[in-house]
């Protein structure tokens, strides 16, 4: 027996994720052929996916959060060692954020903060990581912030 997944593109344009066993069957008397049975599991990937995005990735800026950020700085320092080369890490604070909440909103708050991360997203090379931990720490200070001085548990 055998298991195994495949993408597929269907007539439509649209890929398809089918997941298969097969069974060698040919020797039983009953049966002589291959049993084969597949399903799509395409709906199953795409959740996947998005719980990977939803565990990895900042909600509004799409950027790395800190355990990707974690993972990618010790895969960089095991490769930096290896190949024998520096490495550096950038920490960039947007200083008094928290006026910019407070005065104008938490909604020009997040506003800027995709703008920005947008911004240092195109300046990056490739192969260049973003970190939007910090971005989310300012974040929920603030709102943690607010929702004690108004009383509000949102």
């Amino acid at each position: 027996e055998a298991h195994g997944e495949l993408r597929l593109l269907s007539r439509d344009g649209s890929w398809r994720w089918i997941e298969g066993t097969y069974k060698n069957m040919l020797f039983d008397p009953n049966v002589r052929g291959i049993v084969i049975n597949y399903r799509d599991v395409t709906g199953r990937k795409m959740a996947e996916q998005q719980l990977e995005r939803l565990a990895y990735r900042d909600s509004l800026t799409d950027l790395p959060n800190r355990f990707l950020f974690h993972d990618r700085v010790q895969h960089a320092i095991e490769q930096s060692r290896r190949r024998g080369r520096g490495l550096a890490v950038m920490y960039i604070d947007l200083d008094r954020f928290k006026i910019v909440n407070d005065t104008l909103g938490h909604s020009i708050g997040d506003r800027l903060l995709q703008i920005v991360g947008g911004r240092f997203s195109a300046l990056l090379r490739r192969e260049g990581h973003l970190r939007a931990a910090a971005v989310a720490s300012h974040r929920k200070r603030a709102r943690g912030r607010r929702r004690r001085a108004t009383g509000s548990r949102r």
